[in-house]
C-alpha cells in the first residue's frame, strides 16, 4: 500500500494532535494552582507540546529523522533569519490598526488578573521568562507544528496550504484565555502571521532547527524591547503611540518583505513530501 494515505498527520489528525498538545498542557500547568506563573507555563508546555508530538511523531513513516527536520541549516540562512526578525515590529503595528479599527472589549477580571500573574516582577521571574519564552517554547512547539504537523499536511495538501493549515492550527493553539485589552482578534492574526513565517522557514531550509532559532530570536527581540522601553522607546511598540513611526515601520516591513521573498522561493523549489518505502508482500 502506498500513496498520500500512509503520510501522518492528515488534516484531522493535525487538529486532534494540536488540542491534546494544548489541552495536555492546560492540565499540566492547572495542577500548580489555581494562579500559575511563567514558571508553570514554561513545564505545562514542556511536558503538553512535548510530550504529545514525541507520540505523534511515532506515527510519521520512515525516514522519520529526514521528514521531521532533524538536521542542521544552511549558513546562507543566518542573514535571512536576522532580515525577517523585524517582523515582531511589524505584527505590533498589524495589533495598533486592529485596536484603531475594532471595538474595545470588556476583559473579564478573571482574565486580567492571569495575566498579571504572568507578568514578570522579579528578578527571578524574568529569568523564568527568559528560559520560557527563549528557550522552551521555540523547541517543543516548532518540534510540534513545523515538525510533526506541517510535513504531514505538506505531503497531503501541498506547500502552500500546508504551511497555512498549520499556521492556523499555531494560532489557535495561541489564543490566551486572558482576552487582549482591545480584541481577541490579535494573538490569533499576529500568530498566523508567525506561524507563516516559521513554516516557510522550515519548508525551505529542510530543517526544524530553522524555525527554533528563528522562533527564539524574536522572543528574545520582544523581550528586549521590554527591558529597552526607557532607553530605546519606539513609540506603537515597546512605548506608548497609536501607530509606529514610519521612520522603523517601512524599513522593517522592507527588509522582512525581501527576506520572506526569498524565502518563500527556495520554499517553492523544496520537495513536497520523500516517498514513502515500499513494503513487501509478505508483511
Amino acid at each position: 500500500m502506498n500513496g498520500a494515505h500512509e503520510h501522518f498527520p492528515g488534516p484531522l489528525a493535525a487538529l486532534l494532535i494540536s488540542l491534546a498538545a494544548v489541552f495536555t498542557a492546560g492540565i499540566v500547568i492547572a495542577l500548580f494552582g489555581p494562579e500559575p506563573d511563567i514558571g508553570s507555563l514554561g513545564v505545562g508546555e514542556a511536558l503538553g507540546f512535548g510530550l504529545v508530538a514525541t507520540l505523534a511523531a511515532q506515527r510519521v513513516p520512515a525516514p522519520q529523522r529526514e521528514r521531521l527536520g532533524l538536521r542542521g541549516f544552511e549558513s546562507a540562512f543566518v542573514p535571512l533569519l536576522v532580515l525577517l526578525l523585524p517582523v515582531v515590529i511589524v505584527q505590533s503595528e498589524l495589533d495598533n490598526i486592529l485596536r484603531a479599527v475594532l471595538p474595545p472589549v470588556e476583559v473579564p477580571e478573571a482574565a486580567r488578573e492571569l495575566e498579571e500573574g504572568l507578568a514578570p516582577v522579579t528578578t527571578l521571574d524574568v529569568i523564568q521568562q527568559l528560559i520560557v519564552m527563549v528557550g522552551i517554547a521555540p523547541v517543543v512547539e516548532e518540534w510540534l507544528y513545523r515538525g510533526v504537523i506541517q510535513q504531514g499536511l505538506v505531503a497531503r495538501l501541498g506547500r502552500l496550504s500546508g504551511v497555512l493549515l498549520t499556521s492556523a492550527l499555531f494560532a489557535l493553539g495561541h489564543v490566551s484565555p486572558a482576552v487582549s485589552g482591545t480584541h481577541a482578534l490579535s494573538p490569533l492574526l499576529n500568530a498566523f502571521v508567525l506561524g507563516g513565517v516559521l513554516g516557510t522557514l522550515r519548508l525551505a531550509s529542510g530543517s526544524l532547527l530553522a524555525p527554533i532559532v528563528f522562533a527564539a530570536a524574536a522572543n528574545a527581540a520582544i523581550l528586549a524591547a521590554i527591558g529597552l522601553d526607557e532607553s530605546l522607546p519606539i513609540p506603537g511598540f515597546n512605548a506608548p503611540g497609536d501607530h509606529t513611526p514610519l521612520n522603523v515601520l517601512l524599513p522593517s516591513v522592507v527588509a522582512v518583505c525581501w527576506a520572506l521573498a526569498i524565502v518563500a522561493r527556495r520554499a517553492s523549489q523544496a520537495p513536497v513530501a520523500l516517498p514513502i518505502p515500499r513494503r513487501d508482500a509478505g508483511e
